[in-house]
């Protein structure tokens, strides 16, 4: 009966791995069938085996099973990004990257790339202690990923924006720790060491701390990405679905490599910005003003582009003296249905890990007390 059941939830978490990344990909039409062979296959020749164990015993193993098979199905969803946009990664690098992942909790940037996919997705070389140039100031869902796009064509790199790649949890934690800090001279101290290497930064913290940023980097250009209104900015917010500073997406998500640590950034930029302007913690038509209002007080006007991709090249390439580029549209690129697949994975995946460990406790205590109350 428990084979049964491993195999069915083995077939449910392939099965929200394929949902999760979308049917754009042959591979993925055929992922849950080949998880339900293997599943079978394994459920017929371990059988024997399985049996001749303690029921809770194998229940916990179960549990234990379960558990890795749902993080691997995470990792899945990271991998994703690169195998849809260039040459999917050989098994050996899929599986160290796996292993890797799984040890250092780190995201999709430790992978090899291979040589077609680095013409699409650029590879990122840190130079040792440059300053920041480039400040982008907009809040988070104001096509702040296309922009990057259009500045790594123009020559800029590399780019600190933690959504793309999805960048390592490391560096999602600290990001949210340095946003929290009260103290300014320790701020400006943990910024420097963020962002050391990196030629332009985008979104929290930076983006929230752009006065700060100048006092580190005065020469810095700032751009201001912004959209057509603060009803579409809104929109775009909120159309990601679940609210990232949500108690339940916490609990769900909490085994989740990067959950915790991406929902403490949010928190601490509702928190920042409800305090500097006196608002309520969630977005708001009067955020999007206040914080663009006070971008522009705070930045030399020489200093500062206020741009949206819809404007094109010309007035991006002038402001940072760079030529335009000939015969290449400025790139569009909308995430929010990969993030929304992402949120939903997560606490799906969540709700699987919390109830394979539930189980498997469950299972252990009572083995464990029947075997002290038969000795007893």
């Amino acid at each position: 009966m428990t084979a049964f059941v491993a195999f069915c939830l083995a077939l449910v978490s392939q099965g929200l791995t394929a949902w999760a990344l979308g049917f754009t990909a042959s591979a993925n039409l055929v992922r849950p069938v080949i998880a339900a062979v293997v599943a079978l296959l394994t459920w017929f020749f371990n059988q024997a085996i399985l049996d001749a164990l303690p029921s809770r015993l194998h229940v916990a193993l179960l549990s234990t099973g379960m558990w890795i098979q749902c993080l691997k199905t995470f990792d899945d969803l990271c991998l994703s990004r690169l195998s849809f946009e260039g040459t999917s990664p050989s098994l050996t690098k899929r599986l160290s990257f796996g292993v890797s992942n799984l040890w250092n909790m780190r995201g999709v940037d430790t992978l090899p790339i291979s040589s077609s996919a680095r013409n699409i997705r650029p590879t990122i070389t840190m130079s040792a202690s440059s300053d920041v140039k480039i400040i982008v100031a907009g809040l988070p869902r104001t096509s702040t990923t296309s922009l990057k796009k259009g500045l790594e064509i123009l020559g800029v790199t590399p780019c600190f924006h933690l959504g793309d790649p999805p960048a390592p949890i490391s560096r999602v934690k600290e990001s949210a720790r340095v946003l929290a800090i009260q103290d300014r001279n320790e701020r400006l101290k943990a910024l420097k060491k963020l962002y050391d290497g990196f030629e332009a930064v985008f979104e929290p913290p930076a983006s929230a701390l752009v006065d700060d940023m100048l006092t580190i980097y005065p020469n810095a250009k700032v751009i201001l990405s912004v959209r057509k209104n603060p009803q579409v900015w809104l929109a775009s917010y909120y159309g990601l679905g679940i609210d990232l500073r949500s108690k339940w997406y916490r609990i769900l998500g909490y085994w989740i490599p990067g959950v915790i640590h991406s929902s403490d950034l949010i928190v601490a930029w509702s928190k920042y910005y409800s305090e500097k302007f006196g608002l309520e913690q969630v977005p708001s038509e009067e955020l999007y003003h206040k914080h663009n209002q006070w971008v522009h007080d705070i930045v030399p006007a020489g200093q500062l582009l206020e741009y949206q991709p819809s404007m094109g090249w010309e007035p991006l390439a002038r402001f940072l003296d760079r030529p335009v580029p000939q015969g290449e549209p400025f790139p569009r690129v909308n995430e929010a249905a990969f993030l929304r697949n992402v949120k939903r994975a997560a606490m799906g995946l969540g709700s699987l890990v919390w109830l394979c460990l539930f189980v498997g406790l469950y299972y252990a205590g009572s083995f464990s007390w029947s075997k002290f109350a038969s000795e007893t």
